[in-house]
């Protein structure tokens, strides 16, 4: 005869016992208790105040800004990665025209939020110093994940083109 259990509010969580009750006992064996208590109540993190207006927007223009200038730098980063089946940089230089231009663009962008002028034109803000050192992170990471995918697909195809 299996042991008695105790009726939950959630029945889905009461864990049916193996251990039988001998019918002379009315409280069940103790690793049946075990396994009927209702567990712990979850408690819920704590939440932090709500953000004033002004802190809001200043956080929206913030991660405005930091994905305009992380999107010029992937989007140069693939293009010189997709310019040629070699390891750009190390095993294959592109153009001085074309090196000149991507570093002036990726330059340009980057000290957009920077000029006070541009930056109020274009709704950017000044970006903390620890952001360019996480976009280099990011950038290396996506270097080699896109190194990777080149190389998968070159042995799949053949060629890059």
């Amino acid at each position: 005869m299996p042991c008695r259990r105790r009726r939950s509010h959630s029945p889905a969580r009461a864990a049916p016992c193996a251990q039988p009750v001998p019918p002379q006992s009315r409280t069940p064996s103790p690793a049946c208790r075990f396994a009927t208590t209702r567990p712990a109540p979850r408690t819920r993190p704590p939440t932090r105040a709500p953000a004033s207006p002004a802190q809001a927007a200043l956080f929206a223009a913030l991660f405005q800004t930091g994905w305009f200038v992380e999107s010029m730098w992937t989007q140069t980063l693939v293009l010189h990665m997709l310019r040629t089946e070699l390891v750009p940089v190390l095993q294959s230089r592109a153009s001085a025209a074309l090196t000149a231009l991507t570093v002036a663009g990726v330059a340009l962008v980057s000290a957009l939020p920077f000029v006070p002028g541009a930056a109020k034109a274009l709704g950017l803000v000044a970006l903390p110093a620890s952001f360019f050192g996480l976009l280099a992170l990011l950038m290396a990471g996506y270097s080699a994940l896109s190194a990777a995918a080149k190389a998968l697909y070159v042995r799949r195809h053949g060629s890059l083109l």
